[in-house]
């Protein structure tokens, strides 16, 4: 039996509802349509949800964007990172610039945030897991995250993310 469940983007935290289909659709980041992931009900998946801690503990995701309005018109570019400690904590970083240029004007800015506290599997299977975030400030939070075929890891909006081991861990 699959179960539906309610999550949230990794870093934008907007609400997705999952159904039952393939995981394909993550390995194509051209994809448009809607994003729907089966997931296993976590009474069937603690081995999964051990792999999952494995496989994330330790490790740091790291998402970039950016946009450039063209020749003159300004731009944005973000980075986010987010610390997956082997001990249950999380670390969360976020910065971003803008910039206008407009004729007869110019503006910029820049911003950053952060927050700490613990992370826990709540659903998995093989290709993806669910997980929740609880920062220090008492804010709960859930995302997806799934293994593509080309063994990659993406958020559930489809974009591929660039992981490598935490320095923030230690």
């Amino acid at each position: 039996m699959m179960s539906k469940i309610m999550l949230r983007k990794l870093f934008g935290f907007s609400s997705i509802a999952l159904l039952s289909t393939a995981l394909v659709q993550l390995a194509d980041p051209s994809f448009s349509g809607t994003i729907s992931i089966g997931i296993q009900p976590a009474t069937a998946s603690k081995q999964t949800n051990q792999q999952w801690q494995q496989y994330l503990g330790g490790r740091k995701i790291v998402e970039f964007s950016s946009y450039s309005s063209g020749y003159g018109g300004g731009g944005m570019s973000s980075k986010k990172e987010l610390h997956f400690c082997s001990n249950g904590r999380f670390a969360y970083a976020a910065q971003s610039s803008l910039s206008v240029d407009v004729t007869g004007a110019s503006a910029g800015g820049s911003g950053r945030n952060s927050s700490i506290g613990t992370w826990k599997i709540i659903e998995s299977n093989q290709s993806v897991v669910a997980i929740e975030f609880l920062s220090s400030a008492g804010e709960k939070q859930q995302s997806v995250l799934g293994l593509g075929q080309d063994g990659r890891l993406y958020n559930d909006a489809g974009k591929k993310l660039l992981t490598t081991s935490s320095d923030a861990c230690q």
